[in-house]
């Protein structure tokens, strides 16, 4: 039987601003996925999402940690290794698109907290790198792979840009 001491301490942290209740669920998550229980594990997978998906949400008011995003892409690509193992490649693609599409809206925007937009333009390279790879792993066309690189690409160089109202003297 897995142990699941860790996921009782899911409930939220009295900081809201704090990842210690991703933390939690991420690590009971692991804990029953390690222990055979995979179902278990999507769920507590999916609310550390949920979780993540919150705290990027504080990070867009600015008030969020600024690791929301690699949080968002960890817990996203937990999700996909989940769905792999299972054999779920469709399910799988869906994870590594979601926060590779966040980040990438994240930062091109000029309206985004620089430290903001910084911080997705660097988990955006981990959040394509793991994208490409699937999608040449399930044989995804080569132009496919060649247009999310170029989104990346534009992506970077428009985070390279000053946020909005900021003058360069």
């Amino acid at each position: 039987m897995v142990n699941l001491n860790i996921a009782s301490q899911h409930t939220p942290d009295a900081n809201a601003y704090s990842d210690k209740t991703w933390q939690n669920l991420t690590l009971a998550a692991n804990s029953a996925w390690e222990g055979g229980d995979s179902h278990t594990a999507c769920d507590f997978y999916n609310s550390a999402v949920k979780e993540a998906e919150r705290l990027l949400d504080l990070a867009e008011q600015g008030t969020g940690p600024t690791e929301a995003p690699m949080i968002l892409v960890i817990s996203y690509h937990n999700l996909a290794e989940a769905a792999l193992r299972i054999g779920q490649p469709d399910i799988a693609l869906a994870h590594y698109q979601t926060p590779f599409d966040r980040l990438l809206a994240l930062a091109s925007l000029k309206t985004t907290p620089a430290n903001l937009r910084q911080t997705c333009v660097t988990n955006l390279k981990e959040a394509t790198s793991a994208l490409v790879f699937h999608l040449h792993f399930t044989g995804a066309h080569v132009w496919h792979v060649g247009d999310i690189i170029r989104k990346a690409q534009s992506a970077v160089a428009a985070a390279s840009r000053p946020a909005a109202g900021v003058r360069i003297s």
